[in-house]
């Protein structure tokens, strides 16, 4: 009986899903606090859409690409699981 040994390809994994969770972490927390960022700028030369600011729309577009991306991972990772 072979012990379990832990491969090359095992660490790459580890940490390619290392690198990518913290992509997602920081691409939510950075457009989290862009959000609220916005909220205590005072220049009125920015554009605009309705009751929200350009970036405000943007950060509230990455926060839900991160989200979505998240979720269509975790779909996947339940269905491989035997």
């Amino acid at each position: 009986i072979m012990p379990n040994r832990i491969t090359r390809d095992d660490i790459l994994f580890s940490v390619k899903s290392f690198m990518a969770a913290m992509l997602a972490l920081y691409l939510a927390l950075y457009a989290v606090f862009r959000f609220l960022l916005e909220f205590l700028r005072g220049d009125a030369v920015r554009g605009s859409l309705g009751p929200l600011s350009t970036s405000q729309v943007l950060s509230l577009v990455v926060l839900a690409g991160v989200l979505l991306a998240e979720l269509l991972h975790h779909r996947r990772n339940i269905r491989q699981r035997p």
